[in-house]
């Protein structure tokens, strides 16, 4: 299974200068996978039409994300901690994964993996029949479920923290 690759442009500036919670960051797709696209995603900040959603069309994918400096250093940082959350809201907001190659019960994600190729993360979802269900209370008919991607991340340089937080659609 051919994994489609993504970098996420890190720029800590503005998080140091405490303009925001979050460091901007730009993410760019680095090969063509069919069935992985990159785009604007429903749950963005208004005002920020810029692609930050990854949507998973296919039964599963692989996900390669490198943190990388906003002017591509490989070295600039390093995910720490991730976590997944509901974009919508909607319960179970927190998502459980694992980094094993095992999905756990409630779990859109079936493995997750950090730093085994210098500033990683690897995400595999799960099957499409595999996955959790959603609430259908909400009318609008939607195809996807989105999930936040909250990155850890640590500037090696001057051992600062900060934090992205890209977003992943899974069919439902």
């Amino acid at each position: 299974m051919p994994a489609a690759e993504f970098e996420l442009r890190v720029d800590f500036r503005d998080f140091v200068a405490g303009k925001g919670a979050f460091s901007p960051y730009e993410i760019r797709s680095l090969n063509n996978v069919a069935g992985v696209d990159l785009h604007v995603g429903h749950y963005q900040k208004p005002g920020e039409a810029r692609p930050t959603t990854v949507r998973i069309s296919v039964d599963q994918a692989v996900l390669q994300f490198k943190i990388v400096g906003l002017d591509g250093n490989v070295g600039a940082y390093h995910p720490i901690g991730i976590g997944f959350t509901r974009a919508d809201g909607t319960r179970p907001n927190g998502i459980p994964f694992t980094t094993a190659d095992r999905r756990l019960t409630g779990s859109p994600f079936k493995a997750v993996r950090m730093n085994e190729r210098g500033s990683t993360i690897e995400i595999t979802s799960a099957r499409i029949k595999d996955l959790p269900s959603i609430d259908k209370t909400n009318k609008k008919a939607r195809t996807h479920t989105t999930y936040r991607f909250v990155v850890f991340i640590q500037e090696t340089e001057t051992g600062l923290y900060g934090v992205i937080d890209p977003e992943i659609e899974n069919p439902n």
